[in-house]
């Protein structure tokens, strides 16, 4: 059966317009290192000026991923979008694209259930995309669609106001532009490095967390052992 044509995901924080901006409060904890893709973690955002890969504009609606599954086989996850869209599918990213694909699938197609074979993803670009990006290097950096930047180099380091099960923390970003004038902020989390903020054809900040209770109890274990200066 033919698939629906997709949708772009840009992803936005659904909670609000101060979220995702720049921050100098060193009383917010810092969530860069703790965020973890883990099975129960939801991602909850709005979207602004979604398309279709022709360009054609679809609007404003709410983009929710669900992760189900991440180890050496890859990450899963389900993900649904409100009206206008109103679509819903299953994403797998293969292990092999997680660690070495300089690829990132931005769409997704109604009713879609596997990989997209090639491409790691907006909520985990690859390992080599990252470490480069990093390093200052200027890496390939290529999306599926009809925009592609082509590449992406680091221009600085940023810090932005997250939620986290609706605690306002501050994470640590690589703030990387594109050829063609795009900005993108990278998660400076080598486990987790997701496309959190990003200023293209259509523009996005940063998304709101939500774990189990359990986790987030384990992640505030481990930020009471954590030195402070």
């Amino acid at each position: 059966m033919k698939m629906a044509k997709p949708l772009l995901l840009a992803i936005v924080c659904a909670c609000s317009a101060a979220l995702g901006q720049a921050t100098s409060s060193a009383a917010l904890e810092d969530y860069t290192l703790k965020l973890r893709l883990s099975p129960g973690l939801v991602i909850n955002c709005p979207i602004f000026g979604g398309h279709t890969p022709e360009g054609r504009l679809i609007g404003d609606y709410e983009f929710r991923s669900s992760i189900t599954g991440n180890s050496t086989q890859g990450l899963t996850f389900d993900w649904n979008m409100t009206q206008p869209s109103n679509y819903a599918g299953r994403r797998q990213v293969r292990n092999e694209d997680l660690r070495q694909s300089r690829k990132v699938s931005v769409y997704y197609w109604n009713g879609e259930n596997g990989a997209r074979t090639g491409y790691s993803d907006t909520l985990r670009i690859s390992d080599v995309i990252f470490s480069e990006l990093k390093q200052g290097k200027k890496t390939a950096f290529e999306f599926d669609g009809n925009e592609n930047p082509q590449s992406i180099q680091l221009v600085g380091t940023e810090y932005l106001t997250a939620l986290v099960n609706e605690r306002r923390v501050r994470i640590r970003t690589l703030k990387g532009k594109t050829p063609n004038g795009w900005y993108f902020w990278v998660l400076d989390n080598p486990v987790f490095p997701m496309l959190v903020k990003g200023d293209a054809s259509w523009h996005w900040t940063v998304p709101s967390f939500t774990y189990p209770e359990t986790s987030i109890q384990r992640m505030r274990f481990c930020l009471l052992l954590t030195p402070r200066n």
